[in-house]
């Protein structure tokens, strides 16, 4: 039933989203997601509710015809569950909406950013995008 799970303990919510979004090494490609949070924890300042490490929460995809599985399932054992989107297309914009806030990136820019880093600090071009 489900396709990703990525815990926000690193980072909390928005980079579990983005990880979620950037795909495994092996993947071919990023994937663009549009995620609104407006009616999840509401009260809960910006920062807290996109970086903050607190709680036991997972990001989950699946398919859209597993949805309504997923949420029953979650119900029944008890789980609270939050439909916060939809996963977009291979390399499209990571759109979060969030406490007024819109936030807006490309998902490919930051899977380039995000598995070069490391290499490209190797190299010594750290300063170069």
């Amino acid at each position: 039933l489900v396709r990703t799970a990525h815990d926000s303990s690193e980072g909390g919510l928005a980079v579990a989203i983005a990880e979620a979004a950037l795909g495994g090494p092996y993947a071919e490609s990023a994937l663009g997601a549009e995620i609104d949070l407006g009616a999840y924890a509401e009260g809960v300042s910006l920062e807290a509710l996109l970086f903050g490490e607190d709680g036991a929460r997972v990001v989950i995809t699946c398919r859209a015809e597993c949805l309504e599985r997923v949420t029953a399932l979650a119900s029944r054992c008890g789980v609270p569950c939050f439909v916060a989107g939809e996963v977009g297309e291979a390399n499209g914009r990571l759109a979060v909406r969030a406490g007024g806030a819109e936030l807006s990136w490309d998902s490919a820019a930051l899977r380039r950013i995000y598995y070069e880093a490391i290499p490209r600090r190797m190299r010594g071009d750290a300063d170069r995008t």
